[in-house]
């Protein structure tokens, strides 16, 4: 059974032509799963989450890997009025604990299109994860599906901006608006960081799958880094 699951994804792998590691980073596990998966055998059999969410990520069948049945459930489970977890099978942290002071600035539209803009209101407070603290971070809640799986619509993302983006990151892209640098709104999107020059930001999402999503630097006013699941609790 998993020769055939494993052959199944190595063949998606070649036709998508997106990395392992990023396969891996969209279904919410680190870097290296698939890659260990595919070339060391271990895990020796994909859990059902994870079958699921490469089902629905690579769109076929649920048999290609295996009998689960893709489920729409956000990789990691909220942060908000949720208790926040990296997921149902690991150690759970107490919300209460963490302050409810990290501003959210908004929604983000994970599309081509950047119908959300960040102009400095704040729509919201959520609790503010351990590796957060005595920082300038703040969040946004995701809309839309383009980032399925990695992050679900209605999902928040946190982003510290003192930490840089690296190539394969998660980001926040902020564009400059109409307005110029310090006036009116600018759009702001949710991507995948593929290519950073000098002259050109080239970016990638999900949902469709796709990797020529292309802003020319002089465009771009700010790049944040998302900050994952594990750093935001400390782990």
């Amino acid at each position: 059974m998993e020769d055939r699951v494993r052959h199944n994804l190595a063949q998606l792998i070649a036709k998508s032509g997106i990395s392992l590691a990023a396969a891996s980073r969209a279904i919410g596990r680190n870097h290296a799963y698939l890659q260990q998966f595919l070339k060391r055998g271990s895990p020796r059999v994909l859990d059902a989450a994870a079958r699921a969410a490469l089902a629905e990520f690579f769109q076929v069948p649920a048999e290609t890997f295996g009998d689960a049945a893709p489920v729409r459930q956000p990789a990691v489970p909220l942060v908000g009025n949720a208790r926040p977890a990296l997921d149902q099978n690991t150690q759970t942290f107490a919300a209460a604990a963490m302050p409810r002071d990290v501003p959210v600035m908004g929604s983000t539209v994970g599309g081509t299109r950047g119908d959300f803009s960040l102009n400095g209101e704040v729509v919201d407070y959520v609790r503010r994860p351990p590796a957060l603290e005595n920082t300038n971070a703040f969040a946004l809640y995701v809309q839309g599906d383009s980032m399925w799986p990695w992050r679900a619509a209605g999902s928040l993302v946190y982003v510290h901006p003192a930490r840089p983006p690296r190539i394969g990151d998660h980001v926040v892209v902020e564009i400059h608006g109409d307005g110029g640098d310090d006036a009116g709104e600018h759009p702001c999107y949710v991507k995948r960081l593929v290519e950073r020059s000098p002259r050109l930001l080239r970016l990638g999402q999900y949902n469709p799958l796709r990797e020529d999503i292309v802003f020319e630097m002089a465009s771009v006013r700010s790049l944040y880094r998302v900050l994952e699941w594990e750093e935001l609790l400390g782990l």
